[in-house]
């Protein structure tokens, strides 16, 4: 919120559209959400949808519907993405109970062995069927 209340004056004084908030908090949320992703944490979906639930409207109010369409679009595959992330995450959680072992899911994504992150074994395959 920090954010949002400190870029909104500075929006403001560029010519954003009202409300001006609204980019504001599109901008912020969108900063908080890709740093939130490049750590691989799960709640960083969260914050995607929050950027979509503020961003469509704002979209669509500026007569930007096919934009505002597309982010809609893009909020489906987010909440998705955060039943997927959240489900590999708690299969994680409840291997390591059992294990003492954690598999990287980075792994599955071609990262290079042996990088920050990457897994050096390979990882079981994890169901996501529930």
């Amino acid at each position: 919120m920090l954010g949002t209340a400190a870029l909104t004056p500075v929006l403001r004084a560029l010519g954003s559209y009202e409300p001006v908030w609204a980019d504001a908090w599109t901008f912020v949320g969108s900063l908080l959400a890709t740093y939130g992703m490049a750590r691989r944490w799960v709640e960083f979906w969260l914050l995607w949808i929050a950027v979509d639930v503020v961003g469509v409207p704002l979209l669509w109010s500026a007569g930007y519907y096919a934009s505002a369409g597309m982010y809609a679009v893009y909020g489906v595959f987010t909440l998705i993405g955060f039943i997927v992330w959240s489900r590999v995450q708690r299969c994680q959680t409840a291997d390591v109970a059992t294990t003492g072992v954690r598999h990287d899911v980075a792994a599955d994504t071609g990262e290079t062995p042996g990088a920050p992150g990457a897994s050096r074994s390979r990882p079981r395959e994890v169901s996501l069927d529930g």
